[in-house]
């Protein structure tokens, strides 16, 4: 991909650190280190990056997918230019760096956009979360919902495929406007109950019941 150096001196430093250096870092082998204070601009000698808090997330912090989908979507664009870095850590963390000295104009209109609207692409965003509800359904979201549904026909068990009890679940999902949300850390959540109380109050034979017998 052929990058756009702009003629102008404006580098990401100009632009997002000079008035707040809290998301700086300076690079010390392997670690990357908080140098909010920072009194002058980097040299070309330096190795300080910027980390924009919409290209970050990790189990225990407040992002969603949307995080997740920007920086796939970021490294996708820019991640063999030299100045961006990928910084994987701990508890799920990942984050991109970028040297506070770059003046590609892409990357740095592509962070002013950002911090007017928090999501690179709509369309990546919307298949993350798809695929985070995908993972979830696969993890706990199909077998809570399975065992939902015979403690409230007090089942011994049913027959349905896990195909069969996916396109149930979106049913249900329609019928009580109830969706899977994204939470904090990027933890999945729906209301299981409330998709249950969509279901009729007699066993409908599409579950294909198993009955305790006496």
């Amino acid at each position: 991909m052929e990058t756009n150096q702009t003629t102008a001196k404006e580098s990401i430093y100009d632009l997002f650190c000079t008035n707040d250096k809290t998301n700086v870092f300076e690079v010390e082998g392997r670690y990357f280190i908080s140098t909010a204070h920072l009194s002058c601009k980097p040299t070309d000698k330096d190795k300080y990056f910027f980390s924009c808090p919409y290209l970050s997330f990790g189990d225990y912090d407040n992002s969603c997918h949307v995080e997740r989908s920007n920086v796939r979507v970021f490294m996708e664009m820019y991640g063999s230019h030299p100045d961006v870095y990928k910084h994987t850590g701990s508890y799920g963390h990942e984050a991109i760096f970028i040297d506070v000295l770059c003046t590609d104009s892409e990357i740095i209109e592509t962070l002013q956009a950002l911090y007017n609207y928090p999501c690179i692409d709509d369309q990546d965003c919307s298949l993350m979360g798809a695929e985070m509800e995908e993972e979830c359904w696969e993890s706990y979201i199909l077998s809570d919902f399975t065992d939902a549904i015979i403690k409230k026909y007090d089942l011994l068990d049913i027959e349905v495929t896990a195909n069969d009890l996916f396109s149930i679940y979106r049913e249900l999902q329609e019928a009580t406007n109830t969706y899977f949300e994204v939470q904090s850390g990027g933890n999945g959540h729906i209301d299981i109950k409330r998709l249950i109380d969509g279901l009729p109050d007699i066993c409908p034979t599409y579950l294909k019941p198993i009955f305790y017998t006496e």
